[in-house]
């Protein structure tokens, strides 16, 4: 028995639907920001490149809270030797795993901030991007200077 055309319609359809091809992804990537899992019988080390952004913290922190159910006891290690720059949610983000035990390569991170970062400040430049509150406070903890802002 053929079938009718609305039967016929209504199965391409769903085909169309269901076909992985013209799904729409849910979210843009960022280029500026990738990470890289290392997942080895010493440790855990997530590798953070580029420039986190608060639109790349809940995957990074979805990340994290997937891994955290199997690494046991081994060492979670945040390495940030090629993160450029974080804003003020990726900074929140970062030390709020110092708190979940998280390690830093370098070592000095909690110190000097990210590594770019530190190398401006220890050259004496000022860096382009204004401080944030959150910013502010940690240069403050540190004794960096920060640039002035405006009252509104």
């Amino acid at each position: 028995m053929p079938q009718r055309k609305s039967e016929t319609s209504e199965k391409q359809t769903a085909l169309a639907k269901s076909s992985p091809s013209r799904r729409q992804p849910t979210r843009a990537r960022s280029s500026l920001f990738k990470y890289y899992i290392h997942d080895s019988v010493e440790g855990y080390r997530l590798q953070l490149m580029g420039e986190l952004t608060e639109a790349d913290v809940p995957e990074l922190d979805g990340c994290w809270r997937t891994a955290r159910t199997t690494i046991g006891t081994r060492k979670l290690v945040l390495d940030v030797r090629l993160l450029q720059f974080a804003d003020d949610s990726g900074k929140r983000w970062l030390l709020s795993m110092a708190s979940e035990g998280a390690t830093y390569l370098p070592d000095s991170f909690l110190r000097n901030g990210l590594p770019v970062q530190a190398a401006e400040h220890a050259a004496g430049t000022k860096s382009s991007r204004k401080s944030g509150v959150f910013g502010k406070i940690v240069s403050a903890l540190k004794g960096i200077e920060t640039e002035p802002t405006q009252a509104q």
